[in-house]
């Protein structure tokens, strides 16, 4: 107290020549500051010494990158983190380097079709697959992959590439009954088989079916069988079967029990082309109708 009333009292000139003891406070946003900024040494320490990922500092690298997305980081400090190299998305970091791996194995094999003995990439390819039916990969990723030749649905080409064969022996022959031994395309007799078979099954999409119908595939090997309708034998119609395939989703999905318990992912799809289907259904009804008037 005496060091301030001394200094109150001394003339301007001699101001300076006084020594008066007041003391250092930090402010909170000092504080903060000085802390973060240690922080930030650590991390390029941390850098050059390539150890393992201290929790704290790891939690802190977490929080920074949380910030960051917030916008809640400082432009300096962004500039800062740039400077060595921060990496603010390590998913996406991850995301193309396993992206590089599939351009190099597609310019050595000449597809993207991982074999699982490649267990890493393949894995990573099977992920990519699921995000996209999910809708969680990005449109930039997507593209990414398709720039490449990357097929999301391979199943889908390879039955699509079979239809088209089917076309092709119907042009030829004149019907779309292929033998199950066809000797000529043994592949093309088991993929009939197989739609015949996910038909019983009720694991056929609706817009497959509807595409067999239209060339005159029969998905019974003795071929439409009659059935009776209001009294009287019908044969199956292209419309008789859509009722039939409708009416076994149905059922499928009235094995599922009640309706809060949860359905399969399959009968959901089932239940979401019915539900897409239903101009179509209402006009299958009234062909019903019509048969069973005649």
């Amino acid at each position: 107290m005496d060091a301030f009333i001394e200094a109150l009292e001394a003339p301007i000139g001699d101001f300076e020549t006084v020594n008066v003891d007041t003391p250092n406070k930090q402010t909170h946003k000092e504080k903060l500051e000085e802390q973060w900024m240690a922080t930030y040494q650590q991390l390029i320490q941390f850098n050059a010494e390539k150890s393992k990922t201290h929790k704290a500092l790891g939690e802190w690298v977490h929080g920074q990158r949380r910030a960051y997305k917030q916008n809640k980081l400082s432009k300096e400090r962004v500039d800062l983190l740039d400077a060595i190299g921060f990496v603010w998305y390590p998913m996406t970091n991850d995301w193309e380097k396993m992206y590089e791996k599939l351009v190099q194995f597609k310019a050595e094999q000449g597809h993207c079709n991982v074999p699982y003995k490649s267990k890493q990439l393949a894995k990573w390819v099977e992920r990519q697959r699921k995000r996209h039916q999910t809708d969680a990969i990005t449109p930039e990723q997507s593209k990414q992959l398709t720039e490449i030749g990357f097929l999301f649905e391979p199943n889908a080409v390879k039955w699509d590439a079979m239809y088209e064969k089917l076309k092709e022996f119907r042009k030829k022959v004149g019907h779309a009954d292929v033998p199950n031994k066809y000797q000529d395309d043994p592949a093309l007799g088991r993929w009939c088989i197989k739609q015949r078979s996910d038909y019983k099954n009720n694991a056929i999409k609706i817009e497959r079916y509807e595409l067999l119908v239209d060339i005159g595939f029969e998905f019974r090997d003795e071929g439409g069988p009659d059935v009776t309708i209001g009294g009287k034998k019908k044969v199956l119609t292209k419309e008789d079967r859509q009722i039939e395939l409708l009416k076994k989703c149905r059922e499928a999905l009235a094995k599922t029990g009640e309706e809060n318990k949860r359905l399969t992912a399959d009968n959901k799809r089932k239940a979401e082309q019915i539900r897409e289907q239903a101009d179509t259904i209402k006009r299958l009804k009234a062909t019903i109708r019509a048969l069973a008037s005649d």
